[in-house]
């Protein structure tokens, strides 16, 4: 830790510049997608793709198009969730998965023409959808589903594993969804996306309700027909105001009465044990500043440089910290009681960058989006 101050403190202004980058490539970090008119959104986040080829349970060879129809290229199978999912409002127990690269909780899980845009009323609806393209099993490929952990942190993990597609039997690809029991999570992880319809250009990328029953405007769009989805991107959908990694609660603090925003962090498992520095301004997010493929929503002022200098000292604390195993930490934003009123109308805003020491020299692995906190009377 007085490492890595010391290098802080000695060249604030320059401290991304320090930083060797190592972005996951096709993600921007900090873009959010939606929300939706539920408050689903979806965020980048770090991949930790949970392979279960070797432990999971294969059932590609159970897929049918009706009951007692095998059918390997537009087949699904019915399965147990292992856990309540609580979709659009809505609890599940069990889901179909479709040979075609999605989840639904309807009846209509064979489809292979994707729709585009996402929240069309024609079937099927009720969709979890990593890569929805007209995919193949018959001769290459496998569906794998496995449940991790105990009550009440499980995690469903269903995996598509070297999937052929129907026009283009060379190519390949390899995604999965992971389902969170405890907080409702949905993550898309992909692995292997090879050939070009593995860059996403004929599928759809999403989730969505039933537009036909209330759930109209339920639909959130990663990607629909459109090059981009590369191996090791990763998203989460979760519901919320989306701000990439980063949530403030509460939204605002009465400079009168005083308060704290607790700032929780989440950027994943798969950096654990890493450093984590939360930085602000008074200056606003856009357009911050990009560097190495990373853009930095903050504007640089005299906060911006005091949060760098002086990590973890009021009114922003706890703000240089270790991940946990899930790759979470919190900070706290406090104006005190009787705070001046000259700061009323200001937003801050935080965002947190996070740090592999592990080489002794600072390495920039993820940045967060923005959340803010608005200063009131």
């Amino acid at each position: 830790m007085n490492h890595l101050k010391s290098i802080l403190s000695s060249c604030p202004v320059a401290l991304f510049t320090l930083f060797a980058i190592s972005a996951s490539a096709g993600v921007a970090a900090g873009q959010t997608y939606g929300p939706d008119a539920y408050g689903y959104y979806a965020d980048p986040i770090p991949n930790a793709f949970l392979d279960i080829s070797t432990t999971g349970l294969d059932v590609t060879s159970q897929l049918q198009s009706s009951p007692g129809i095998s059918n390997q290229d537009d087949g699904s199978y019915k399965f147990n969730l292992n856990q309540t999912v609580n979709f659009y409002g809505i609890p599940y127990t069990q889901a179909r998965v479709s040979s075609n690269g999605y989840i639904t909780f309807s009846n209509f899980a064979t489809d292979y023409t994707n729709d585009c845009p996402v929240g069309s009323p024609d079937n099927p609806n009720l969709n979890i959808m990593p890569f929805w393209d007209d995919l193949d099993f018959r001769t290459q490929g496998n569906i794998y589903l496995e449940t991790q952990g105990i009550a009440p942190t499980r995690v469903r993990i269903i995996q598509w594993t070297g999937a052929g597609f129907f026009a283009d039997p060379a190519a390949d690809v390899t995604f999965q969804v992971v389902i969170y029991e405890a907080s409702g999570w949905i993550e898309f992880h992909y692995q292997g996306m090879n050939g070009l319809p593995g860059d996403g250009n004929s599928a759809t990328i999403g989730i969505e309700d039933d537009p036909r029953v209330g759930g109209a405007g339920n639909a959130l769009e990663i990607s629909c027909n459109t090059s981009g989805v590369l191996a090791n991107a990763a998203f989460r959908i979760q519901r919320g105001s989306g701000t990439g990694g980063i949530n403030g609660v509460p939204g605002s603090i009465s400079l009168a009465l005083g308060g704290t925003q607790a700032l929780s962090i989440s950027v994943g498992s798969g950096f654990a044990g890493q450093t984590c520095l939360v930085l602000g301004t008074f200056s606003g997010s856009v357009p911050g500043f990009p560097y190495g493929g990373f853009q930095i929503p903050l504007n640089i002022d005299s906060y911006f440089l005091n949060t760098v200098n002086a990590p973890g000292t009021p009114p922003l604390t706890n703000s240089f910290t270790t991940l946990d195993a899930q790759g979470m930490s919190v900070a706290s934003f406090t104006a005190p009681p009787g705070t001046t009123p000259a700061l009323i109308g200001y937003t801050f805003h935080h965002a947190a960058v996070v740090l592999d020491l592990s080489t002794g020299f600072p390495v920039l692995t993820w940045v967060t989006g923005a959340a803010q906190c608005a200063l009131l009377p």
